[in-house]
Parts: C-alpha cells; structure tokens; sequence
C-alpha cells in the first residue's frame, strides 16, 4: 500500500518547489444561485440526495461544463464528484476553495466558498453566540442555496465539534446543508459507553485495527455492510446518528455521533465488535492520566482527548501540543503510558523517546542517484501489488533482515523489480525499497519532530511563521538524509508538506494534494 506521504514524496523529491500566494481577490465569485424553473424544495432534495450515498470521482459532463465555465470562469485545480445523479465540483479562485453543486440538467443547486470568521454578519455572530453556549467558531462558509443565502460554520466545545446552517439576518436554518430540522444543542451530551463483550485479547484486537490502517480505506453503503456487523451495531449503538462506513482488510468502521459527541467504533468482519472511541472533555481526563502527561510531555498542553474501550480494557488518547508540534499519546486508565497509537501495544512501557535505528545506505553501491530516483519513480508509478515474505526475492529478505534485524509487523508489496516493506520498530513505523538485488534504495523512519537536526527546525520555523508541524520522517534516499515533514496551517487547516536536507537545507514543498 503507497501512503499518501510515500506518494506525494516520491512523485515530487527532486522537483523544484512548489506553491504560490495570490492576494488578488476580485476573482472572487459573491453572488445568488440562478434558480430557473426549479424550486427550492427540489434543491433541497436533490442536495439530499447527493449526500444520502457516497460520492465518487466523475468525469466532467459537457451540458454541466458549459454552464459552470459561465459562472466560475476563473475556476483552477477543478475537481468532480457524483452521487445519485448530482455532481459536485471543488476548485479554487485565488486561492479560494469552492464547492458547487449541480443536478443532470445543469441546473446550479447551491454553492460556497471559504470565508475568514471576521467576515460572519453579526447577526450570524451573535444568534451563534445565543444558540451555542460555550463553543467557538472554527471556520466559516458562504453559501448560496437557491433563494437562501446564508452562513455554514463548525463549532468546537472542547472535543465536541457541530455543524450549523444559518440565514444572514441569523435565523437558524438547521445543522447541515440538506435537512431542516432546527435542533439546536444547548448542553453537553451525555456519552454512551456500553461494555464489549468476547474472547478476542487486546493483542488481536489491535492487530485487526492495524491491519484496517494499513490498507486502502473504502466507504461503503450502509446497506452493504454484513448483517451481523449492522444488527450489533444496531443493538450497542440504537441512538446512533450521521452514520459512515469505511471498511478495509475486512474489517468496518464506522463514524457516528451520539448526542452530538464524535464516536468511532470497529469491527471484525463476523460482527465482533474490536473497540470504540469518542470525544470527552479535557476535565474528564482521570488525574492519573493527567499526572503521567505532565511527567512525559512536560510543556506540551492537552488540545483533544478521546477515550478508546476495547473488551479487556480501557484508555485515553491524548492530542497534545508544544508551540508548533503536534504529540499523540495513549494512556491506559492508570496512567500508564503505552505509545502514540491506541493501536500499538508498548514493548517497554516507555516509549516517548524513538528509538535510533539508522542504517547506512552504502554510497559506493550499484546505483547512483539518479539511477534510484528512476527505480523509486517506476514503483510509484506503477500498481503495487502485495506479495508473501516467502516470495521475496532471497536477496532483498537477507539484506532486509541483517539491516533491520528488530522489524516486526512487516508486510511486503512490489511494482515490477522493487519491492516495499512497511513494518515497525519498537512501535516506530517505517518504509523501505529495496531492488531484487538486494540494494536498500531508501528508507523513512518516523520521527519526534523534537529530537530531529535543529537547523532544520530553524529553518521550518523561519519559513513557514503560519504552520504547525503535524509529523516528521526521516529518510535516507542514497547518498542524501533528511527529513519529510507535514504542516498545517493554525488559521485554516491547509496541509502542506515539506523535505529538507538534514544540514537544513530545502528540497521542495508540497501544497496540491
């Protein structure tokens, strides 16, 4: 399986860097949905409709081409999705994400765009402020839906996030885009916790919810999901809401909310329900817990807080956050900690500290890099397929296993002659290539962005004053080492990653992804 990092890193490493800023907004498009001959209960429902069923990639359809290329001519990086007949197109106008929906006929059924919260009417700002006590706005949207013009926003109330659809003059129109029921929550929910029961151990629990991990994640109708997934899920979860499956490596998980809380619950293909998670409040952290963080995570504050019930037991997974780092971290009830995953079981109950496991690459080895910059391109390029350990050519395990001797969790696919593993290392995940010599191409290792060359956090720091850092790698591609590292912008959740040298200097940036 190439993950979307591997991807992005591999497509683009030694290309020049990428990225660039626009001020200029009067390309901006600010202005009511044509509605002719279609009524707003028919939007309604076909906006309904269109989320009722996931989406899929679409190709552009020409009688809807002809009249979104009139009413955005100044779209870029455009991209279609269908559902139940309905096409929905994201792009962009100076920098600005789109989305807009379309039915067959090419009929415009509602569209928005980005705006910065400032921008809210106070009308908005204040009927918010009257309807949802104690929670913030994190971002906002425009939205043009037939002869409505109104206000999307997401609320946060500590872990707890909501949507809410509001008129300009601040009446509130409901909680999504497509229904009308005019529920507003005025209190925190109480969550549901029922008990698991079953004989599978946490040990098998967590290599099943690996596995999901590992894999391609698809979502799935709900009517698709196996009966005795859905009848249990019925029974432990009746009051569930909002319900999503995805499902991967024949286990499903679906998102859900009850009383407005996050849940996220998995399970085996039988109908075994693995575990659950859900948001709660930062108070609600047991002191031990809260205790063992100020210990091991000593200046970072708790942003997000999630508690995981499994069949033997029960934790807490802790998002934390130190100036612009980002830190996971899963404790058990008691405090303990286990790893940065509530997925990885500890092999030394203390692990906040990665371990050093750097093997040198010979430089005077077969291939140059250029040469391993071709082998390394054809695999991404090509399809990967999975393949036995067994099968692996003899050449590439010995070298595999004298270079990481400590691997554990290893799973091997190939595209023609190089082969890929991804495996952990006392619960650090890695990646390497190898060709059907035996030569290690390369390999990434993840990383505390903390313990990483400071020259390359200075360098980050200095270019990128409107990023936090959400993950480090580091990586050793021939005869060149540095480090791959995720951002996300503080004000508006925009990804970005990056690649340095380890002597800090910058490789390329990737923004289109």
């Amino acid at each position: 399986m190439k993950s979307l990092v591997t991807t992005l890193f591999l497509s683009s490493f030694i290309l020049f860097s990428v990225g660039c800023s626009n001020d200029n907004n009067s390309d901006l498009i600010d202005g009511g949905t044509e509605v002719t001959g279609i009524q707003q209960s028919e939007i309604k429902l076909r906006i309904a409709e269109y989320y009722s069923a996931p989406s899929t990639s679409a190709q552009s359809v020409s009688n809807i081409q002809t009249e979104f290329d009139k009413k955005f001519p100044n779209a870029t990086d455009v991209e279609w999705k269908a559902s139940n007949n309905v096409y929905e197109i994201d792009f962009e106008i100076s920098n600005v994400d789109y989305e807009a929906w379309y039915d067959s006929n090419a009929n415009l059924l509602m569209y928005k765009y980005d705006i910065a919260n400032g921008e809210l009417p106070s009308a908005v700002s204040s009927a918010i402020a009257s309807d949802y006590t104690g929670y913030t706005l994190d971002e906002a949207e425009k939205v043009y839906k037939g002869e409505i013009i109104g206000y999307y926003v997401d609320l946060k109330k500590n872990k707890t996030e909501v949507h809410a659809f509001y008129k300009e003059d601040g009446t509130f129109i409901s909680k999504n885009l497509w229904e009308d029921d005019s529920v507003k929550p005025a209190n925190d929910a109480e969550t549901s916790t029922p008990e698991i029961s079953g004989t599978l151990t946490d040990e098998a629990t967590d290599a099943l919810i690996a596995a999901y991990y590992s894999g391609n994640d698809t979502d799935i109708l709900p009517a698709n999901v196996p009966s005795a997934i859905s009848s249990n899920f019925k029974t432990v979860f009746p009051n569930a809401r909002d319900i999503d499956w995805e499902t991967s490596a024949n286990v499903y998980k679906v998102d859900f909310e009850i009383n407005n809380v996050d849940y996220d619950a998995w399970y085996n293909s039988d109908g075994t329900l693995l575990a659950y998670r859900f948001d709660i409040t930062k108070s609600s952290l047991p002191q031990s817990v809260q205790t063992a963080i100020s210990d091991k995570f000593n200046g970072y504050t708790i942003e997000d807080v999630e508690k995981v019930i499994k069949a033997n037991s029960a934790g807490y997974l802790v998002e934390l956050e130190n100036l612009n780092i980002e830190e996971d971290a899963y404790f058990t009830e008691d405090g303990t900690y286990i790893s940065n995953s509530f997925y990885k079981a500890s092999t030394s109950g203390d692990n906040t500290e990665e371990p050093v496991t750097t093997p040198e690459i010979p430089v005077d080895g077969n291939y140059t890099d250029d040469e391993i910059d071709a082998l390394l391109a054809s695999y991404q390029q090509g399809r990967d397929k999975d393949i036995n350990a067994a099968n692996v050519p003899v050449l590439v395990t010995t070298a595999f296993n004298s270079q990481f001797a400590s691997a554990r969790d290893i799973d091997w696919d190939y595209v023609g002659n190089v082969y890929k593993v991804d495996f952990e290392i006392a619960n650090v995940d890695y990646e390497a290539w190898y060709v059907s010599d035996g030569t290690l191409l390369m390999y990434t290792q993840e990383v505390r962005y903390p313990t990483i060359a400071s020259t390359v956090q200075n360098a980050v720091a200095a270019k990128y004053t409107e990023y936090k850092v959400d993950g480090c790698d580091y990586f050793q591609k021939g005869t060149i080492k540095g480090y791959i590292i995720e951002l996300e912008n503080k004000r508006t959740d925009a990804e970005l990653i990056v690649i340095y040298k380890e002597d800090g200097a910058f490789i390329s940036e990737i923004t289109d992804y």
